[in-house]
């Protein structure tokens, strides 16, 4: 018997609107271009937070007082290098990394400005602070996953994605008179919790759009990411004597799509529906169906009590019905499934941690996302300290993002775990090479290693969006996805902090910790893990915690007849 389901009153409105027409297009055209935004945003420390070579201007040959007013300007804004150092004659110190002992005062190297130059953050107590400020954008961001995601279901989606865009765009633009790191930190805040609007908008288009087309368009949004950062290495580049025009450069897009949003980004029609606001939901559907070249007069949707109300028998199927987000619809085998009686405790987190087994493969799951996107921010923060040229590593390492894409069609030709945890393994050993070839071509050959590894640990990345869900439970896989995501914003508030610590031979240590969380999961993932390819999905948490028990966990098709099914996967 297979599972069929008619469909909703609203989706039968909205295949009559057009369910990929024009507007659909539209709202995907909005989406790319506000993701693209957010990853100028997430980049833009790169170059705000970008260090220097200084020294220490206590080892000059002369006091400040003995200096006519242009001269002082030479000494706190050295402009001009040459002219500064004919201002010092044969007293000149050399530019380099060393803190000095009890200094009060660094002169920077020319050319360069960030937080660090302008606010004399490179030593001292303040040396942390410019970590913490990119730090505290993930910290909000993170925050903002739960509070903004409340009100958007509560409120509406364009309500909350409009308050957060505003947000974002006033938070930017105020940060070019930052006046202080404190103040600099405190506006990042605010821009990182505002930042969560690009998934509001991506949930009133995915929420608008065909299904079948969703995964292939997430891919694609998620692959313009990169056109963020490479927007910001262009402006980096080109303003890179003043970080605050390089903030001025980031806000013309915001008001652009400012304007944008508020003339073209519709609410969604579905979230109106299920407030049984019917009319308002009806005039939106009618619009797109304008847009889509259709008949508007076809727009008809029944109140709530008018719905049908399915049988027994329909809703205990509903709740095996599975889609994954690889768009691969997954048919269970209804022969050996049993009526699915209610159940007074609902499934909630805790339950994931139910058994040793359970517990064991659900931090397997959440430390695949810590180490994946550890090593990734990682290396895309530590850009600075990689041999060679800054600007050409930070090009290859954000251009490479792009056929990391590979490993998500390797892991379809290979398989999920597979794939994952070798991915997870090469990636490791490059980080733990990195450093230490230094020495070798003038450090030119550090790129390659940083290469591999941005590239296999941005694959593994966007191989966990598709490998994760896979694994949990229907009952809670929205939950245990939440969950892992949650480990990747906790890995990307650490990887800041980490790559601070100047320690070990060629200041090895940050590469060595990425090495070893990810030599560490991919050893957990190997042992605990679950091969999903062309299986089924767990249904309920007590097939999930009863396959635990049994040691069947790594093979979804038991041969217990009450657990196994033999699905068929349809492309």
């Amino acid at each position: 018997m297979s599972l069929n389901r008619q469909p909703s009153d609203f989706d039968s409105n909205l295949e009559a609107a057009g369910s990929f027409g024009r507007a659909q297009i539209m709202l995907i055209i909005l989406n790319c271009y506000i993701t693209s935004y957010v990853g100028w945003q997430a980049y833009i420390p790169v170059f705000s937070t970008r260090e220097d070579d200084f020294y220490c201007a206590d080892d000059l040959n002369f006091t400040l007082s003995d200096l006519e007013p242009h001269q002082i300007s030479l000494v706190n804004f050295p402009d001009d290098d040459h002219q500064f150092k004919s201002l010092l004659g044969n007293g000149t110190p050399s530019y380099g990394d060393e803190c000095t002992k009890g200094c009060h005062k660094y002169v920077y190297k020319p050319g360069i400005s960030s937080v660090i130059t302008d606010f004399d953050l490179a030593c001292g107590s303040k040396q942390i602070l410019p970590a913490l400020s990119t730090s505290v954008y993930w910290a909000a961001y993170f925050i903002s996953c739960f509070i903004s995601g409340a009100l958007s279901d509560r409120f509406g989606r364009k309500k909350v994605s409009l308050g957060l865009l505003v947000g974002l765009t006033i938070s930017t633009t105020i940060t070019i008179f930052c006046t202080d790191i404190y103040m600099y930190i405190a506006l990042r805040f605010v821009a990182g919790f505002c930042a969560l609007n690009a998934s509001m908008d991506y949930i009133i288009m995915a929420e608008t759009v065909n299904k079948a087309k969703l995964s292939m368009i997430g891919m694609t949004v998620q692959v313009i990411f990169v056109v963020g950062e490479l927007s910001c290495i262009f402006f980096g580049y080109f303003l890179q004597n003043s970080w605050q025009w390089q903030f001025m450069a980031m806000t013309v897009p915001a008001y652009i799509y400012l304007v944008l949003h508020i003339f073209l980004m519709p609410e969604s029609a579905r979230w109106l529906y299920s407030q049984k606001k019917k009319e308002k939901a009806e005039e939106v559907l009618r619009k797109i169906a304008r847009i889509n070249k259709r008949d508007p007069s076809t727009i008809h949707l029944l109140d709530s009590d008018q719905l049908p109300k399915p049988s027994q028998e329909i809703l205990s199927q509903g709740e095996h019905e599975e889609t994954d987000s690889d768009s691969q619809q997954l048919i269970l085998n209804q022969e050996s499934q049993t009526v699915t009686t209610y159940k007074k405790t609902e499934p909630n987190l805790f339950s994931l941690f139910g058994t040793v087994h359970s517990t064991m493969f659900t931090l397997s799951c959440a430390a695949s996302w810590f180490s994946a996107s550890l090593v990734y921010y990682g290396l895309t923060y530590d850009v600075q300290n990689i041999g060679g040229d800054f600007f050409l590593n930070a090009m290859l390492l954000t251009f490479t993002e792009i056929p990391a894409w590979l490993v998500c069609v390797a892991m379809n030709i290979f398989g999920r775990k597979k794939t994952f945890v070798i991915s997870l393994y090469i990636c490791s050993i490059a980080c733990a090479i990195l450093p230490f070839t230094e020495p070798l071509l003038d450090g030119n050959l550090q790129i390659g290693f940083a290469v591999i590894g941005k590239f296999l640990s941005a694959g593994a990345f966007d191989m966990l969006y598709v490998y994760t869900p896979e694994q949990f439970p229907t009952q809670l896989r929205s939950t245990g996805l939440t969950f892992c995501s949650a480990m990747a914003r906790i890995a990307s508030i650490s990887a800041p902090f980490i790559i601070e610590i100047k320690a070990g031979p060629y200041n090895c240590t940050p590469f060595l910790i990425f090495a070893i969380s990810g030599l560490m999961t991919g050893f957990l993932v190997q042992m605990v893990g679950v091969e999903t390819k062309d299986k089924q999905f767990i249904t309920t948490v007590e097939e999930f915690q009863q396959m635990a028990k049994t040691k069947q966990l790594k093979n979804l098709d038991t041969k217990d007849g009450h657990v196994s099914r033999r699905g068929s996967i349809q492309t």
